[in-house]
């Protein structure tokens, strides 16, 4: 709806679409062509109103509010004077416009059509297995279990059973995830393989140091 509003600004109002056009829809607080929209401004200007301190308490006091109400925008004009005194010239293009931000954006969007068109739609898949979209590898039962039971780490402790409060905080957790790495198993004549490469490279590696040493290797046995 909001898309199709602004494709017809042109031709059902056409002073408002000169406005955007003008830039009108932003603060410019710099020279770029794009900066910041207004309840960022405004959030800044706030920001610089309440200092380091914050507004912590102001509102307790009635004269020390209205202190802050009236003296508080002039103090934050004049740190943006004194701040914009000392600042450089500014490039006029917006940081997403540079080559290597464009061209990192660009090899994005080429890796996930990739990978749509070599695993398929992820979305009209019908399996039951609970897997990852962009793998396309099934989680095992631990995952699922996470999966399922998550709303229990919040929802239900706090809402239903009422077994802890709202302001309690999350810990940190050790649940199994769809980036947590699984276990392969390994038969026994893989072990004993890998038992013997080990084994060989050890040997190795002491041939190495009798040689380097006296080059009698009867005796180290020995």
């Amino acid at each position: 709806m909001h898309y199709r509003d602004t494709q017809a600004l042109s031709s059902k109002h056409q002073d408002v679409h000169k406005h955007f056009n003008d830039g009108a829809f932003v603060v410019h607080k710099t020279n770029r062509a794009f900066s910041i929209a207004l309840d960022h401004a405004h959030k800044q200007v706030n920001a610089f109103v309440k200092g380091q301190g914050g507004a912590v308490g102001l509102t307790e006091n009635p004269a020390a509010l209205r202190k802050w109400m009236v003296g508080g925008p002039e103090l934050s004009q004049m740190i943006e004077e004194f701040q914009g005194s000392f600042t450089v010239s500014e490039e006029r293009d917006d940081h997403e416009q540079k080559p290597g931000v464009r061209s990192t954006f660009l090899k994005d969007v080429v890796n996930t059509v990739s990978c749509f068109e070599e695993l398929g739609n992820p979305f009209t898949e019908e399996s039951k297995n609970l897997m990852a979209i962009h793998t396309k590898d099934i989680m095992n039962d631990s995952v699922v279990a996470t999966v399922k039971n998550a709303h229990c780490l919040f929802v239900k402790k706090r809402f239903i059973d009422r077994s802890k409060p709202v302001t309690d905080p999350l810990k940190k957790n050790n649940l199994p995830t769809f980036s947590t790495p699984t276990k392969k198993a390994v038969s026994k004549d893989q072990a004993k393989f890998k038992l013997l490469k080990e084994d060989c490279s050890l040997f190795g590696w002491l041939y190495i140091a009798c040689q380097t040493r006296d080059g009698n290797l009867d005796e180290f046995f020995l």
